[in-house]
């Protein structure tokens, strides 16, 4: 059973947990109307940004909730044993996820890019059920888990038809019908690569548990619970990754010449703090504090969410409304179904059993 000490709960575990995942959940929906309001002219300018404010948002979570481990150093030559490693490489190239899900929307409206780029638990849920094949932690992906896939492919295609004129564009003789076709398999093309490098974000599960691991047998640390320890792990390995692709991001930008608008400036920066930071340690906080898996479930509601700000704040362009909310609601049952077909029993259960 999980250890709780430090989190000092007065709700239940579960209801503690259920808590702290709306609020994931709410945080993570902001990502595309953060991404309208500064993110489509300067794609990787805005993404530096991110990163700046997702070291600030870690900054402040470890001086506050973890001073003490903060300005020790054993544990940050174990921390510095960790950083090169082939899951850190992992965790820092997923990142890039927001560059491209950002620069796709130059092409397409960012509300199709927004549903397309949904469909990246399907595979998260693949990739870390072959990431941890030998440690149990998902049930074997069978011939039955591959139907989802089904859903999704007709969902990502109803959306793909919601961006307007495109099923006129194949048709018209007009000179413009070319270029609509080209936009719209860039846009495309764009989002699915970072659904991919979206993926390879499973790596940021194994190396909190390794680093975590590592810190229990520290003398300082044996009165530390074990959650607390994974919790703090996560957010140092937030923030060893946002460092990291700093340089890079930046780099890029500024060899492509993107404007450095305050718009990409500020709304990047928020959403590294909000998203990057708070939204990844809340997320981190309810798995650590329930074992109920069912409570990721509540993650589905991340894309409706995210086209009811875009439509609230104005920030969708000319679509075909039904075929987006169709496709959007066939990738959320496909993602539902695949997470309901591969996830591991709850922790009550096997206890009972046991």
């Amino acid at each position: 059973m999980n250890d709780n000490k430090g989190f000092g709960m007065s709700l239940s575990r579960n209801q503690m947990a259920v808590v702290l995942m709306a609020g994931c959940v709410v945080l993570m929906s902001f990502v595309p109307l953060l991404v309208a309001f500064g993110g489509g002219d300067s794609p990787f300018i805005f993404s530096a940004a991110w990163r700046i404010g997702g070291l600030v948002g870690c900054a402040l979570i470890l001086l506050i909730g973890f001073p003490r481990m903060l300005f020790s150093g054993e544990v940050w030559k174990a921390v510095a044993s960790r950083a090169l490693s082939l899951a850190m490489l992992g965790w820092v190239v997923s990142l890039f996820d927001l560059v491209l899900y950002t620069w796709s929307t130059q092409f397409v409206d960012v509300s199709i890019t927004a549903a397309l780029y949904e469909t990246w638990p399907i595979f998260l849920v693949i990739f870390t059920g072959w990431l941890f094949r030998l440690e149990a932690r998902y049930r074997k992906i069978t011939v039955k888990t591959i139907f989802p896939f089904g859903f999704a492919l007709i969902g990502i295609s109803s959306v793909i038809a919601s961006q307007a004129g495109w099923f006129s564009s194949f048709v018209s003789a007009d000179t413009g019908g070319g270029g609509r076709r080209l936009n719209l398999a860039i846009g495309v093309a764009l989002a699915f690569v970072a659904v991919g490098l979206a993926t390879l974000g499973a790596f940021g599960l194994r190396w909190p548990a390794s680093l975590a691991s590592d810190l229990s047998e520290l003398p300082d640390n044996h009165e530390q619970g074990k959650d607390r320890l994974e919790l703090f792990s996560s957010v140092v390995g937030t923030a060893i990754v946002s460092l990291v692709s700093l340089p890079f991001a930046a780099s890029v930008g500024f060899m492509l010449n993107e404007p450095i608008s305050s718009d990409a400036l500020i709304w990047g920066a928020t959403g590294g703090v909000l998203v990057a930071a708070v939204g990844t340690i809340l997320w981190r906080m309810a798995n650590l504090i329930s074992s109920n898996l069912e409570i990721n479930v509540m993650g589905y509601l991340t894309p409706a969410l995210a086209l009811g700000w875009l439509f609230a704040f104005s920030r969708v362009g000319d679509i075909d409304f039904w075929p987006l909310v169709i496709g959007v609601v066939l990738i959320i049952g496909a993602n539902w179904r695949m997470y309901i077909e591969t996830r591991e029993p709850p922790q009550e259960f096997v206890d009972a059993k046991e």
